[in-house]
């Protein structure tokens, strides 16, 4: 599956299972970029907004660990990290006219 509808798919409130099966298939996905595309691996850790420093950081402490299960834990956790902001300053629906009165 392609890597950036992984990504638009992700939802926290799945199963356990599900977000694992989804989250290996990314790693898996990511580590083809790796090899293959890099561009399109830095397209996507920059579109999700995916900090440098948190890569390089988490790679170069983690040198025996799949890169693309590093890559998947950062790009999901910043994906979980933007979905709770955005729902912590969301803006309420107006109230009904019944309530304005």
């Amino acid at each position: 599956m392609d890597v950036w509808a992984l990504v638009q798919a992700w939802d926290p409130e799945r199963g356990l299972e599900e977000k694992e099966s989804m989250r290996k298939g990314l790693a898996v996905s990511l580590n083809n970029l790796l090899l293959h595309d890099f561009a399109a691996l830095v397209q996507v850790l920059y579109r999700v907004d995916v900090p440098e420093a948190a890569v390089k950081k988490t790679l170069q402490q983690n040198p025996g660990v799949d890169a693309g299960e590093l890559l998947a834990g950062l790009l999901l956790a910043r994906i979980e990290e933007k979905k709770k902001t955005l729902q912590r300053f969301r803006t309420p629906p107006p109230p009904s006219e019944e309530e304005r009165w």
